[in-house]
């Protein structure tokens, strides 16, 4: 089937891979572009084990945490120029925005669909007397660039926490639950740090049980016919799949993770360490946002 040279591109900006080999896998995959990913990496060609997504928008992430840390809001709003992201203007439209999402959601604890965004549009502006929509489009008469809500996030739960690194680039929103009777700036300090762990290390699950089926033999499939073109021998490359499956938990699983202020601990033993008599704490549920992807 022919494959039109935007198709080549977008699978050589994912993987990093030469044009002719993304030609070639896209052309085996059918067009297929998560089963060419899949290809390029059984050849080595293409080394992520997760898709790197190049920023395409500008604008700013922001958090609120409401209700003493029971709800949480975290919400990306787009613009057309960093120049503008970076204006004390647009910063606070989107920490309005945050806390709007936090405090006054329409119905749902958590809204990323098309339809709960026109809800969230629709709803009133507190003291301003018209919604949302009105209201954004009035900004964006007033900086001459276009503005959007591109997406946003609500957890209602025991204990909440947020976090927003590199100006707004990157922002997270973590569930804590179990917490009891432990200090509150114990579990205060621990969902701070997890936070940040999630926004600097990137997990894709929270557990290694999280993890699907399809991804384990996808990723089984791929270190196996690693080591057969690397010549191992037959009765060692079992042995050899196992050590990249514990390396790809310890990359894509939270609790798996070394922990980024003491490598020497995973993130599983730290939560562990922290719990007080009779408790147990642990991570209900995250959201990791960076902007554009």
């Amino acid at each position: 089937m022919a494959i039109a040279a935007v198709q080549v591109k977008q699978l050589r900006d994912k993987t990093g891979a030469g044009f002719m080999e993304c030609k070639s896998a896209l052309e085996e995959a059918r067009g297929d572009f998560d089963a060419a990913i899949t290809i390029l990496r059984k050849r080595g060609l293409a080394t992520a084990a997760k898709k790197a997504s190049r920023i395409a928008k500008e604008g700013a992430i922001s958090a609120y945490i409401a209700d003493g840390r029971k709800i949480g809001a975290l919400v990306e709003v787009n613009c057309e120029t960093d120049f503008v992201a970076k204006t004390d203007q647009f910063k606070d439209l989107v920490q309005r925005v945050a806390a709007h999402i936090a405090t006054c959601r329409p119905g749902k604890v958590r809204w990323d669909d098309p339809g709960e965004g026109a809800a969230l549009l629709a709803q009133p502006v507190e003291g301003e007397g018209r919604n949302w929509e009105q209201y954004i489009s009035e900004k964006i008469a007033q900086i001459g660039e276009n503005m959007l809500v591109g997406r946003f996030v609500c957890y209602q739960g025991e204990f909440l926490e947020a976090y927003i690194h590199a100006g707004g680039k990157i922002g997270v929103l973590v569930e804590l639950s179990g917490v009891g009777g432990n200090a509150v700036e114990v579990v205060g300090t621990l969902a701070r740090d997890l936070a940040m762990q999630i926004a600097a290390s990137d997990p894709r699950y929270l557990s290694r049980e999280q993890v699907t089926i399809e991804d384990l033999t996808r990723e089984r499939e791929i270190y196996r016919e690693q080591a057969a073109r690397e010549g191992k021998p037959a009765k060692v490359i079992d042995k050899i799949v196992e050590g990249k499956l514990s390396k790809f938990y310890s990359d894509v699983c939270l609790y798996d993770q070394a922990f980024i202020k003491d490598p020497s601990v995973t993130v599983g033993q730290l939560i562990a360490s922290k719990a007080g008599a009779g408790s147990r704490i642990t991570v209900k549920r995250f959201v990791r946002y960076r902007l554009g992807e």
